[in-house]
């Protein structure tokens, strides 16, 4: 968990999250939504919960007013995501869950942020470390 939590921390930094960003998870509860909301954790990303139930007219306005500029989908929401994914341009990565759906264009597989490099901790002061360091 934890060498997965920190890969997938690192590419999704790597592939133009920037601490801050929000990220949106839209898919059932399932071990890699543990293991993304870890990854957002440390590299200090914004969790945004999205319900499963949703379809795209909901899960257009959710993503947009939270300015969500990745999402983790499971593939078997992929119907949903096709349809909306190309009005909301601020979404740069879209990050496939592997639940036997085929990859959908221009996604990116979970599993291969999860499993393709660095595994060492991440390096990244939080809000309250910084404010800390500079007032000493």
């Amino acid at each position: 968990m934890t060498d997965r939590s920190n890969r997938l921390a690192r590419n999704l930094l790597k592939n133009r999250a920037t601490s801050g960003d929000k990220i949106a998870f839209y898919m059932r509860n399932r071990p890699e939504y543990l293991e993304g909301l870890a990854a957002a954790f440390k590299a200090r990303l914004t969790h945004v919960n999205v319900n499963y139930r949703y379809i795209e007219n909901e899960l257009l306005y959710l993503l947009d007013n939270a300015d969500a500029t990745t999402c983790i989908f499971s593939g078997e929401f992929i119907d949903h995501v096709e349809k909306i994914r190309g009005q909301l341009p601020g979404v740069t990565q879209w990050v496939q869950v592997d639940d036997g759906f085929p990859l959908m264009d221009g996604a990116i597989a979970f599993e291969d942020y999860a499993t393709k490099g660095d595994a060492n901790a991440l390096d990244i002061k939080g809000f309250a470390e910084a404010q800390l360091l500079t007032s000493a």
